[in-house]
């Protein structure tokens, strides 16, 4: 399975040097199992990633829905 993009959320704000990212991937881990990979970080620099293997597609939905609730509480647009 090769790694898919999900969702890119960008915040841009230059009056508060504010240039953020936010991105969702779906794809194999070392082992080949599926694992979302969500990363975030300053447009430009190396990004944090944080790591989930969900259990079946619900509980995927629901991470997906989750997060982008979240980007859109925190000003985030589609980018």
């Amino acid at each position: 399975m090769p790694q898919v993009t999900l969702g890119r959320w960008l915040s841009v704000d230059p009056r508060r040097n504010r240039f953020r990212v936010y991105r969702m991937e779906l794809g194999p881990d070392l082992w080949g199992e599926t694992c979302l990979v969500k990363a975030w970080g300053r447009i430009g620099k190396r990004p944090q990633r944080r790591f989930h293997w969900p259990e079946d597609s619900q509980e995927l939905a629901r991470l997906l829905q989750k997060t982008i609730r979240k980007r859109n509480e925190h000003n985030y647009r589609i980018g």
